[in-house]
């Protein structure tokens, strides 16, 4: 291995490990981040995330929102945002009496995404209120045939 390899080699593994302690971080904090934004008048959907050696599944509860045209999906620099209209606004009023006129009228989530994801291959379904996004991550064996 090349002195180039190697120091690449070092600042990937160092990378990881960094990605690896904030992804900790936020697992301790979890509870202090708000599920909401007051002036996107957005909600965080509930969302459960499996990984496995060969892909990521992302699974979304999605009330409110009848049809997959009101959702959105998008991928940039390795960050999955999800948006999706509901088919009627929740009122907080009715439940907190603090927050009169305080409404939300869509989802929003942003999942940061390991590098070694195949964009191209991600695939995604909408069924009974449930967002379920399946991305592969990319194949790092290689096998070279001998000819």
């Amino acid at each position: 291995m090349s002195e180039i390899d190697e120091f690449f080699e070092k600042f990937f593994r160092l990378r990881r490990k960094i990605n690896e302690i904030f992804e900790d971080l936020e697992t301790l904090i979890w509870f202090e981040k708000p599920m909401h934004d007051v002036l996107e008048r957005c909600l965080e959907p509930l969302t459960e995330i499996i990984e496995t050696e060969r892909e990521i599944i992302i699974r979304m509860d999605l009330p409110y929102v009848r049809n997959k045209e009101n959702i959105d999906i998008n991928i940039v620099n390795d960050v999955l945002t999800v948006t999706a209209e509901m088919e009627r606004e929740i009122d907080m009023s009715k439940t907190l009496s603090l927050c009169k006129g305080l409404y939300f009228n869509r989802f929003k989530k942003t999942i940061r995404l390991p590098p070694d994801i195949d964009p191209s291959k991600i695939k995604a379904r909408f069924r009974n209120g449930i967002l379920e996004i399946i991305i592969p991550k990319k194949v790092r064996r290689y096998r070279i045939r001998i000819e």
